[in-house]
C-alpha cells in the first residue's frame, strides 16, 4: 500500500477547491489555515524525485520562492504533484520520502506572485502533463497526518507534574492566564499549533520582537524560520495573545544553569514582547527607550500566573540574553534585567503584593505554597545534543551521517547506505533522520536530533 500524507498539518482548510470558478477553471486545490497560513510547513504527499524547483510563472520568485514538482514511480504512487506558492527546502534532483517537509508557504506577496499566502496543489496522474490535471483530493483519500504530535483534534490536558517539572503540552495556559491579566486573546488554532511536544517545562524566557510585530507574525513566522516563534505575544498596549501550546522556535542555541545546552525550545515557555520601536536602537543605547507601563504590568502578571501554576519560584524566569547572549549575541529583552529586577517584581506579585495605583485582576497565590527546587539538568552523554537542518557543525553532522550510513563500529552498510558523509545537514540527511524517527516510536519524526534520538542512535558527540 502506498504511503501518503496531507500536504499541510494541523488546522488546514481548503480555501479554493478544484473545479470551475468565476474567472475560469481552477486546476488544483488550495490549502490554508484559519487566521493565516504564512510560513506553514509543506509536506510531500508521497515519495518521489524533485524535477522542477524554484521560481515559476504564476507561483512567484526569485528562487527559492515559487514551486516544486515531484515525480513518483508507480511503486511510490505514480504521477506528478505540483506544490505552488511556497519557499522550497529541497532542490531539483533530490529524492524525498512521503511525509517529508519540503518547504513552507511563502509569507511575502512580493515574491508570491502578489497573492495571499496559501498552498496550491496540482495532481497530474500520468507524468508531467499540465493539461491533464485531476482533483488532488482523490489521491489524498486515506492520507495520514504529517505531524503526528499535532492532530487536528484539540489536545486534552495530559500534562502532569513531575520532579523535573511539568511534562506534556500546557493546554491549561488559557485557564491559568485569563483571570490573571487585563487583556487576553486566544489566537485561532492555539490548541493545535507547535513544533511537537514539550519534554518538561522548566521555566519562562522573555524576548523582544525588535520592532513592531503582531501576534500573527509570531504565529506564522518568517521566511527563514516557520512559526510559531513563541507561546505568547504581548503588544505595547498590554494585550496578551496565546499563540500555541506546543514547542515554539524562540530560544535557539545557548545554555543556562538548569537547562540542557541548546534545548531551551523544549523546556521553556517563550514570551515575545513587541518592541523596541526607536529607530537605530541597539545594545549600546537600549536605555533610550522606556517600556510602556501597561506592557510591563502585563508581562509581570503573565509570568507570575504561569510560575504559580508550575509551582516554581521567580528564579525560573530568564531573558533571551541570559541564555543566548554569548552563543548568539542576543540582547533581548531590551533595557530590562530579567533575572534581577523583573524576577523581583514577579516574586512580589506571586506573594500577593498589591501594587499601588493598579486596577484589574491579580494572580491568586496558592493557599499552601510548595516550592519545587530547580531540577538538576540531565548530565548523561546525550543531554547536550542538538542537530538540525542548516546547523553549522560539520564535525558533529559527519558523526551523525556516519552513524546512519554504517553499522556501529564497522564499514558495513547500515540503515541509510546512500547518505553522503559531508558534514552538511541538508534535505537528504533530514529525510533519513525523520525516517529513522518515524519507525521508532515514541520518537517524534521532526528531523531534529535531540537527546532522545541521539540516545536511540548511540550518537555520542
Amino acid at each position: 500500500m502506498v504511503d501518503r500524507f496531507w500536504p499541510l498539518g494541523a488546522g488546514r482548510i481548503i480555501t479554493s477547491p478544484f473545479g470551475p470558478r468565476e474567472y475560469g477553471f481552477h486546476a488544483g486545490t488550495d490549502f490554508g489555515r484559519e487566521g493565516g497560513s504564512a510560513g506553514m510547513p509543506v509536506y510531500a504527499v508521497q515519495a518521489g524525485t524533485v524535477i522542477f524547483a524554484g521560481a515559476a510563472g504564476g507561483y512567484g520568485g526569485p528562487d527559492p520562492a515559487g514551486w516544486l514538482v515531484i515525480d513518483s514511480t508507480d511503486a511510490e504512487g505514480g504521477g506528478c504533484l505540483e506544490y505552488g506558492h511556497i519557499i522550497r527546502e529541497v532542490a531539483r534532483g533530490d529524492h524525498v520520502t512521503a511525509g517529508q517537509r519540503i518547504g513552507r508557504i511563502n509569507p511575502d506577496r512580493r515574491t508570491n506572485a502578489d497573492v495571499a499566502p496559501h498552498l496550491h496543489l496540482s495532481d497530474m496522474p500520468r507524468g508531467y502533463h499540465p493539461a491533464a490535471k485531476q482533483n488532488p483530493l482523490t489521491r489524498l483519500t486515506g492520507a495520514r497526518e504529517p505531524e503526528p504530535a499535532l492532530s487536528v483534534t484539540p489536545k486534552s490536558d495530559q500534562s502532569q507534574e513531575t520532579p523535573m517539572g511539568w511534562t506534556g503540552d500546557p493546554i491549561w495556559l488559557a485557564d491559568v492566564v485569563r483571570p490573571a491579566v487585563s487583556k487576553f486573546v486566544e489566537y485561532p488554532g492555539w490548541k493545535t499549533r507547535g513544533h511537537g511536544d514539550f519534554k518538561d517545562i522548566r521555566g519562562i524566557m522573555v524576548h523582544h520582537t525588535g520592532g513592531r510585530a503582531s501576534a500573527a507574525s509570531i504565529a506564522n513566522g518568517r521566511p527563514d524560520l516557520p512559526g510559531p516563534l513563541s507561546q505568547f505575544h504581548i503588544a505595547r498596549d498590554g494585550t496578551i495573545t496565546l499563540i500555541c501550546v506546543g514547542v515554539a522556535w524562540h530560544a535557539g542555541m545557548g545554555s543556562y544553569t538548569w537547562l540542557p545546552t541548546n534545548m531551551g525550545n523544549w523546556h521553556l515557555i517563550g514570551i515575545e514582547c513587541e518592541g523596541p520601536v526607536t529607530p537605530g536602537i541597539g545594545p549600546g543605547n537600549q536605555h533610550i527607550e522606556r517600556w510602556p507601563d501597561v506592557q510591563v504590568i502585563a508581562l509581570r502578571n503573565l509570568c507570575a500566573a504561569i510560575l504559580l501554576k508550575l509551582r516554581f519560584g521567580s528564579d525560573r524566569l530568564i531573558g533571551h540574553k541570559d541564555y543566548a547572549g554569548r552563543a548568539q549575541g542576543k540582547w533581548d529583552p531590551w533595557n530590562m534585567d530579567v533575572t534581577g529586577w523583573l524576577a523581583g517584581e514577579v516574586d512580589k506579585d506571586m506573594r500577593g503584593f498589591v501594587f499601588p495605583g493598579e486596577d484589574g485582576p491579580r494572580p491568586v497565590p496558592p493557599v499552601t505554597p510548595a516550592p519545587v527546587p530547580a531540577p538538576t539538568p540531565p548530565i548523561d552523554k546525550y543531554a547536550g545534543v542538538l542537530l538540525y537542518r542548516g546547523i553549522n557543525a560539520p564535525a558533529k553532522v559527519r558523526a551523525l551521517q556516519t552513524r546512519l550510513k554504517f553499522k556501529p563500529g564497522t564499514n558495513e552498510p547500515g540503515l541509510y547506505s546512500k547518505i553522503v558523509v559531508d558534514g552538511d545537514y541538508g534535505a537528504h540527511t533530514e529525510a533519513c533522520v525523520r525516517d529513522y524517527q518515524k519507525n521508532r516510536p515514541p520518537l517524534i519524526a521532526d528531523g531534529v536530533v535531540g537527546p532522545a534520538t541521539a540516545a536511540r542512535l548511540g550518537l555520542v558527540l
